[in-house]
């Protein structure tokens, strides 16, 4: 027969918006902010207040080169008896079309200083432990792609390390 033993709560808002002040500049932020929490049978209310931060900056540059920047970022969450703590992680990447349009190139470094590490501290009455992962992913993307007529045809090359 299941019994609970816990309780638990999130609730929060999302919010987003767009500022674009010329053809050439576009901004979007993403944000979240929530409050979470558990109660165990006899024991005292766990809660937290957590947010998360999305931004993205995309411009062009001299009317060839596209330029985009992503950068993301939250604070711990809770869970029942754990914690789990995530890092910043930044995009970057470029673009640029030559002959009309005929002929697209792309390049993009994701997780640039390589700082995709996951944290989590459990403690529950009858144990503690700590467990920490460092996920190798920055890795670099060069794509190609040709246009003639209504056919596209598309290269692209993906090279990084190994998860750890």
């Amino acid at each position: 027969m299941p019994y609970n033993i816990a309780s638990s709560f999130k609730y929060g808002l999302d919010a987003s918006g767009t500022y674009r002040p010329a053809a050439w500049l576009n901004l979007s932020l993403r944000g979240s902010i929530y409050h979470q929490g558990y109660q165990v049978e006899g024991e005292e209310l766990q809660n937290r207040l957590s947010w998360n931060l999305y931004a993205r900056l995309w411009t062009k540059v001299a009317k060839l080169v596209n330029l985009e920047v992503s950068a993301n970022y939250g604070t711990a969450t809770l869970g029942l008896y754990s914690e789990q703590q995530y890092a910043l992680t930044v995009d970057l990447g470029a673009s640029a079309t030559f002959f009309d349009g005929r002929l697209g190139v792309r390049l993009s470094v994701s997780d640039l200083f390589d700082a995709n590490r996951y944290q989590s501290w459990e403690s529950a009455p009858t144990y503690a432990a700590y467990s920490s992962r460092h996920y190798t992913s920055r890795y670099l993307t060069f794509g190609l792609s040709w246009r003639f007529g209504k056919l596209d045809l598309e290269w692209q090359a993906h090279g990084g390390a190994a998860g750890q």
